[in-house]
This record gives C-alpha cells, structure tokens and sequence, in this order.
C-alpha cells in the first residue's frame, strides 16, 4: 500500500537538509526548484524503487528504514546497505542517465520524498555545484560498500553480524543507550552470506549475554561497548 501525502513540508523546513547535498542551497531556491516534489508513505515490504525501471526522479528518506539490495540471476538478494532517513537514493541513476540499478523496499512504514527528474535536472542547471555534492556522495558510497568486502573477506560471521547490527541501528547514540532495529532474520543473513539458522543462534548468544534482547520482531541493543568490541574480533 502507497499513499501520497499532500501536506508536503517544503524542503527548507527538512530537518534533512542540513546534512543533504543541497545543504549550501538558500531554502527560497529549494521550494522554487522543487515544485513537482511528492511525498509518498510505504507500507512495510513495498517497493519503493525497483531494479531495472526507467529513472524518473531522486528519493529522500524522510522518515524510515528502507532496504536497497540488487536481485541476481538465480533470484538472490545482495543487500548493499539499509538506507535511514535523509539518505538519497537513485542518484547514481541520474548521473548516468541510466535506469534504476538497484531496488529499494521499506522495512517497516517508510515516508519518501521523490524529486522528480525535471525538478533535479532544473536544480543541477541552476546551481551546477550539486553535481560535485552528488559525486562525493557516490564516492561516500563506493568506500562504504568496499568496506563492507573487506569485512566480508576478514571477519568471521559473528563480528560481522555485530558490525551489521551497529550499522542497522536507528540512530548513532552513545555507549549507554540502547538502540533498536526492525529488522528480518533473513534479511541478516542475507546481508551477511550465512544461513537464517546460524542468525539465530548467534543472535541467541547475544540474548544470553544480555547485549541484545529481542521482542515483537524489534531487536534491541543493550549493551553497545560489548556489540563494538564483538564487531572489532575482541
């Protein structure tokens, strides 16, 4: 289920938009620019872009979690990361005037700003300094996701699954705060290249040591220090 929202907050008002590419934008130029700008609510498990489609604008996470992932030939899921709220997606796609090279579906109910195709190339005209904004996000994204082999090739799966769980974790907080995630036993062991079981039972080993606790399919990290020292081999 999808539902367009028509009480739309203009961008200037986007608690966002200080952390976006169009941070150095003066707000009046953003609510001109983006005059075709819908927001759209998803439910948990739609598709909010789908791999292969024909590029038709940039989305903004605006309240959320979504998950963005590639389907491979024999149907598997690669998840590159989960997106939160304020990321942009589909950029790569505008650039390359390509279509979308990825699908991105909500985790739980996903609010979306979607920037049309018009309204960023109007933007990028107007103020071509966006388009060095886009290319150091994309490189932003680039080392994350080499990163994220390099972890995949050293680390055994429990401190890769403890490192998924930070990343995942609905805000940065420190030490002594918990943290939640919605998350899916399948979706980690997808991200991770292990088996729903072996999630499980690592997860089990958590609950155990009182660093995590589980319940009504929301995880909680209790404990943050022992998660990182876990996700550090130590």
């Amino acid at each position: 289920m999808t539902m367009k929202d028509d009480n739309n907050i203009s961008c200037s008002k986007c608690v966002h938009k200080k952390t976006s590419i169009f941070k150095n934008c003066p707000s009046n130029d953003l609510d001109t620019f983006f005059s075709e700008k819908k927001q759209i609510t998803f439910s948990r498990n739609k598709i909010i872009i789908k791999q292969g489609e024909v590029f038709n604008g940039i989305v903004c996470i605006k309240e959320g979690i979504a998950k963005v992932f590639q389907t491979k030939k024999n149907k598997e899921d690669f998840i590159f990361w989960f997106a939160k709220p304020g990321d942009l997606l589909g950029v790569d796609s505008f650039i390359n005037k390509d279509v979308y090279s990825y699908s991105v579906m909500a985790v739980e109910s996903t609010k979306i700003c979607l920037i049309s195709k018009n309204d960023i190339d109007t933007i990028v005209k107007k103020k071509p300094e966006i388009s060095i904004e886009m290319i150091k996000l994309l490189c932003e994204r680039i080392d994350y996701i080499e990163k994220r082999m390099v972890s995949i090739a050293q680390k055994g799966i429990k401190e890769q699954l403890a490192e998924v769980l930070l990343l995942l974790s609905h805000k940065s907080g420190n030490q002594t705060n918990s943290l939640t995630i919605s998350y899916s036993i399948k979706d980690l062991a997808n991200i991770i290249g292990t088996t729903k079981n072996y999630i499980y039972k690592l997860l089990s080993e958590f609950s155990q040591n009182k660093i995590v606790s589980i319940e009504n399919r929301t995880l909680k990290i209790n404990d943050v220090k022992k998660l990182s020292k876990i996700s550090l081999g130590n």
